[in-house]
């Protein structure tokens, strides 16, 4: 897996910075999809051996990405990752992306709700998991933050909280997501 960039045209600067690389295990990964860190839960900025594909593939729906590569992930049990930009991603208005918002919506749920039900079944006590359920249904219905960090105090999870869960770092990494 590599950093990637968004253009929207072809005028962009390439950023060179000094490679550096990382092995993590698939659930370092899985937990990247839920807090939504880089483009994790995608699979186009990654290199994957064939063996991972022997028994998967895509299906004819709007979000792929969500049902295929965590499996990978698992499949795989570990990533190579390289903070260098090596994959540059064009913005088209045509894309699949462009399709109804409703139709979307829909689609990401029913997708995150397989994503979690496969994932508590192969790993029972991942509470990143059950936080990042809980990520999906407070962003989708667009739960005010301050409330969400109530509710996850609330449910027992505060020193899971405490550990990787701040309010600070989940604006944090929303504001610079906004900045990309």
């Amino acid at each position: 897996m590599c950093e990637n960039l968004k253009i929207y045209d072809y005028n962009f600067k390439k950023q060179e910075v000094e490679e550096e690389i990382t092995i993590k295990d698939d659930k370092e990964m899985i937990a990247r999809i839920m807090y939504d860190i880089g483009m994790s839960g995608t699979t186009w900025n990654k290199l994957y051996h064939k063996s991972i594909f022997a028994t998967r593939r895509f299906e004819n729906r709007i979000v792929n990405d969500i049902v295929v590569t965590y499996k990978c992930y698992i499949d795989a049990g570990e990533v190579i990752f390289s903070n260098q930009c090596k994959y540059y991603y064009l913005k088209h208005p045509d894309s699949i992306l462009g399709r109804s918002v409703r139709e979307r919506q829909i689609d990401m749920y029913k997708a995150s709700l397989e994503r979690y039900y496969y994932i508590k079944n192969i790993y029972p006590d991942f509470i990143d998991n059950d936080i990042g359920m809980l990520l999906m249904i407070f962003h989708r219905y667009r739960v005010d933050y301050a409330k969400m960090a109530d509710f996850i105090k609330s449910a027992k999870m505060k020193k899971k909280y405490n550990e990787i869960f701040s309010l600070k770092k989940v604006l944090k990494c929303r504001v610079s997501r906004r900045m990309r």
